[in-house]
């Protein structure tokens, strides 16, 4: 179903009897839904779910297009090796503002909704070692990978037998959350201009999940007025891999850099609760039957795939002009044990990414001019990140622009700020007949360099 909790807990919904779309539902949700409900779930993966914006607001106003350039806290996540051109103690802390705008329709009738958060995006900490020649650099940082902070909620109204008496279905998903990760890193410059780099990367995270649906006879035709599903967990996820990077500098204008992520095996926990709730008409006399409710824990492991990088840039003394290129093996995802979806098994989950996911290149382009005598510098990037689902319209891809600021005051401060704007399409489902969803962030990064 559109929601994970139409798909989780079909065995809920067999309890819902009236209404010709609540048949639908459970005949669907009991496992006629397979082939049409595979392609949703693929995109509701820790690592295909919500926003990847970038680290860092510099790189992220320049499009993310960053193995190339890798210089501050940042190059832990977009190539190491790039922390050899770091010459003193860097200091740095990331604030951020996302919003997410959902408009869906249902049997229909469209509605929209939003949601918005403001954290901690990253911290950390990077210093150089005196050397007799070439660098030694090592960094400390944590960082947002994935934002999965959204909200939707649809309803509509549908005539039920006998005499087309209407009755009102609403659907409400909302989710929070992302994952993250506390990378330890270093690069060393093993000749002139040339610096190899790795990290080890202490991945965390979690995704707080609620889903709703609600049957409401506004008539109070029906002996039942008011009926109620509600499921809610909270997985949290935790791992570790490693990355590997070369950076390069050709005179004084152009560098070159590639990184490589082996891939990551996610563990995640998941505390799972459902409750449902009757209000009943009887006459003249109303009551509330108690709630039935029902808890359970699900733990499972799922893998992710490689990911290799490498970009470029051209430097001069005012301008910065940046392009990289990244791969990323959807379709090697794998899961290594029974997947937490209650209604397929290890096999079901791990055919369907094989046959639904495909592996992505995703482009990104950036530049950055200073502005003489201001130490103001302007940024403005691109970056396309194509849906990872075969056969996916250009629709459900997803373009990036942004753009950015920054300046230098009292001479050992820095402060970046960084807007990204990006829109999609949702993948249709059994409730959902069209999603659009737009999303945005605002990045804060101020650094103090000793």
């Amino acid at each position: 179903g559109a929601f994970e909790g139409t798909v989780f807990h079909s065995e809920v919904l067999m309890k819902y009897k009236v209404g010709i779309l609540c048949l639908v539902i459970v005949l669907l949700g009991s496992g006629v839904s397979v082939g049409q409900d595979m392609p949703f779930l693929l995109t509701r993966l820790p690592f295909t779910l919500g926003q990847n914006w970038g680290v860092g607001a510099r790189a992220m106003g320049m499009g993310n297009a960053y193995a190339g350039v890798a210089d501050g806290v940042s190059a832990l996540y977009y190539n190491p090796a790039g922390l050899g051109q770091i010459q003193s103690v860097d200091v740095v802390g990331s604030f951020a503002y996302g919003r997410m705008k959902n408009s869906a329709i249902f049997s229909g009738n469209e509605t929209t909704e939003e949601a918005s958060h403001t954290r901690l995006d990253g911290i950390g900490v990077t210093v150089p070692v005196p050397t007799l020649r070439g660098s030694l650099v090592f960094s400390l940082g944590y960082y947002r990978l994935r934002d999965f902070d959204g909200s939707l909620l649809v309803s509509a109204v549908f005539p039920v037998s006998p005499d087309s008496i209407p009755v009102t279905h609403e659907y409400y998903e909302l989710q929070e959350g992302g994952l993250n990760r506390t990378s330890f890193g270093g690069s060393i410059e093993i000749a002139p201009d040339f610096f190899l780099g790795g990290s080890v990367n202490f991945w965390g995270g979690e995704k707080d999940y609620t889903w709703r649906f609600r049957e409401i006879d506004h008539l109070d035709f029906f002996t039942r007025s008011d009926y109620t599903i509600n499921t809610h967990y909270v997985e949290s996820y935790s791992g570790i891999n490693l990355t590997l990077g070369g950076f390069f500098r050709t005179g004084n204008m152009f560098q070159w850099g590639g990184a490589v992520e082996t891939p990551v095996t996610l563990t995640g926990k998941r505390d799972w609760e459902y409750s449902e709730r009757e209000r009943m008409d009887i006459g003249y006399e109303e009551f509330v039957q108690p709630d039935s409710s029902a808890f359970d824990y699900r733990e499972h492991k799922i893998q992710a795939p490689w990911v290799f990088r490498m970009g470029g840039g051209l430097k001069s003394e005012f301008v910065v002009i940046a392009a990289d290129v990244e791969l990323k093996s959807y379709s090697q995802i794998k899961y290594k044990t029974t997947p937490p979806e209650a209604d397929y098994s290890m096999t079901d989950m791990n055919l369907g990414i094989k046959d639904n996911l495909r592996n992505t290149l995703n482009y990104r382009l950036g530049a950055e001019v200073s502005i003489p005598k201001t130490g103001v510098k302007l940024r403005g990037g691109y970056a396309m990140y194509p849906s990872p689902l075969k056969n996916a319209s250009s629709d459900q891809d997803r373009k990036v622009v942004s753009m950015g600021v920054g300046f230098e005051f009292m001479e050992q401060f820095r402060l970046d700020a960084g807007y990204a704007f990006t829109s999609w399409d949702g993948v249709p489902s059994i409730e959902i007949e069209r999603e659009k969803i737009e999303a945005s962030k605002v990045l804060i990064t101020l650094s103090y360099g000793l």
